[in-house]
């Protein structure tokens, strides 16, 4: 019963470039199926196929086309798409997170060397909601310390230093805690 034991409609055989004979057996219509995915065929596969062969696969083509089951799009709840639905409450989010992110890489061309745990902590600070007041006071703190170090070490007076946090509300607040 599993067995196909229906006999093709026609036989042609084709020669390729290699000048190798090729036989082509066409199908009837219920052997013929819509693929998931386009596959272009070479310019010698083109230039090798009968006007029957051609017109099949244009065929196929068309019905792909039409079948709409392919370009469905099965949609999945994504936390990473929270930005597309709701872009009035995170659009502010995200321009504070490049603000942020902008001003800690400024801090770190001020201070001569990289420090990925400030921009752990500026990441931290706006983007997870879930995080707690302890982590918020200690990440806070770590970017407070770098700013003070910015001064100590006279690679920026305090006036620049505020003229600097001024797109960052974040960077503000933090700003507020320094003590001169």
């Amino acid at each position: 019963r599993l067995c196909d034991t229906s006999t093709t409609k026609e036989i042609t055989f084709s020669i390729d470039a290699d000048g190798n004979i090729n036989k082509v057996e066409s199908h009837k219509p219920q052997h013929d199926y819509n693929p998931q995915g386009y596959q272009p065929l070479s310019d010698d596969e083109l230039n090798m196929m009968s006007v029957d062969d051609a017109s099949k696969y244009i065929e196929i083509l068309n019905s792909e086309i039409e079948n709409k089951s392919l370009y469905k799009f099965n949609y999945q709840q994504d936390e990473t798409l929270e930005f597309l639905r709701k872009p009035e409450g995170y659009a502010k989010q995200i321009e504070e997170f490049q603000n942020l992110n902008d001003l800690m890489y400024a801090f770190e061309a001020l201070a001569g060397y990289n420090d990925d745990e400030l921009h752990e902590c500026a990441t931290e600070l706006v983007t997870n909601k879930e995080i707690t007041s302890e982590d918020v006071e200690q990440k806070r703190s770590y970017i407070r310390d770098f700013m003070v170090n910015l001064l100590k070490n006279n690679c920026i007076d305090f006036a620049e230093l505020t003229k600097m946090c001024e797109k960052s509300t974040t960077a503000q607040n933090i700003l507020l805690d320094i003590k001169c």
